[in-house]
């Protein structure tokens, strides 16, 4: 029971940039900050400054999938292997 507790306390604090450890006993803890990133992908076309968005739909069934992604300025639409645009990564 104790096992699933620190679980979703380290799960919910994750989510929130932070990750919490606590023993049986609640004596030790350890926290560790995160950072989040945005990460996005500027569209290619001569002379457009917008970025890629994933758009839903189309998802092609190769090995990786590749994913639709629509310019947010000028409407180019590509397919983007294993992975979509913006995305969030994290780092300690």
């Amino acid at each position: 029971m104790a096992s699933n507790y620190v679980t979703a306390i380290c799960l919910v604090l994750f989510l929130t940039s932070s990750c919490y450890i606590e023993s049986d006993n609640m004596t030790k803890t350890i926290k560790s900050k995160m950072q989040a990133y945005r990460v996005e992908l500027p569209c290619e076309a001569e002379g457009c400054d917008g970025m890629m968005v994933f758009t839903s739909g189309g998802v092609l069934t190769s090995f990786p999938a590749q994913y639709p992604h629509r310019c947010s300025e000028c409407g180019r639409q590509i397919y983007v292997s294993g992975m979509t645009y913006p995305t969030i990564e994290w780092s300690p």
